[in-house]
């Protein structure tokens, strides 16, 4: 069993593209790792909401996100 604070470490780099980072500038940086963090916070709320993990939800969110395109 993992920590509860590996098992979040690991979804800040998975879930909310937090090592993607592309950019160079500090500042720029820092906006990319507040908006990493913003997006963890509304993840995590989701999945205690919805009873579901992390790569589960976004999954669900990235399919809905999908079938509406479509339509």
């Amino acid at each position: 069993r993992r920590w509860i604070v590996e098992e979040s470490h690991k979804s800040l780099k998975s879930n909310t593209a937090l090592a993607n980072s592309p950019t160079q500038p500090p500042g720029t940086q820092g906006s990319h790792f507040f908006a990493a963090v913003c997006a963890f916070v509304k993840l995590e709320r989701l999945s205690r909401k919805r009873h579901l993990n992390h790569s589960a939800l976004k999954s669900t969110l990235y399919l809905k996100a999908l079938f509406e395109s479509f339509q």
